[in-house]
């Protein structure tokens, strides 16, 4: 799933899941378990990471999340904006993927991502850039880069962000 849901849309899928009418099972149960923290204050640390550098506009709604797909241990903080009546859209999402056996490369990395998001590889435009020494890539909406052995970070944001910022938001993660 590419965007995450508001909280009511993550009740409704978990609840399909556990009947039986869920994506796939109980790994979509996983998957859909609502936000772990929910705060009004923008917190800047996932997952052994620090953000040095937010884009400006953000909405005050932050969640982490904790899940596994397919091997990959995501844990992810997304900013989001609107209200419980009108419902909430994702300004930013910030992923770190942790998983030595499925993302030693960079290429893994981006093929884990495009079946995470089920993008077809040979469509998804996107650029070799350089984040804080890492080769990574760019693309319209999301950056991404191996920090390290089998741990990768994944940011993306809606296009009103705009790539500068998108990729002034990478290069601002560091480690601790």
């Amino acid at each position: 799933m590419g965007r995450l849901l508001s909280r009511t849309a993550l009740a409704v899928l978990a609840l399909l899941a556990a009947l039986g009418c869920g994506l796939a099972g109980p790994a979509a149960a996983q998957a859909m378990r609502p936000p772990l923290e929910v705060s009004s204050v923008p917190a800047t640390a996932v997952d052994g990471f620090t953000l040095t550098h937010l884009p400006p506009r953000l909405g005050p709604r932050v969640s982490d999340f904790g899940y596994k797909n397919d091997g990959v241990a995501v844990a992810s903080k997304v900013w989001e904006s609107g209200s419980d009546a009108a419902g909430y859209r994702v300004d930013l999402d910030v992923h770190v993927l942790r998983s030595g056996e499925r993302l030693p490369t960079i290429a893994a990395v981006r093929s884990f991502l495009a079946g995470y998001l089920d993008r077809d590889p040979a469509d998804w435009r996107l650029s070799p850039v350089d984040v804080g020494g890492q080769v990574g890539y760019l693309g319209a909406e999301d950056v991404f880069w191996l920090a390290c052995d089998g741990v990768a970070i994944w940011v993306s944001a809606v296009p009103a962000v705009g790539r500068d910022e998108l990729l002034a938001t990478a290069r601002g993660v560091r480690p601790g």
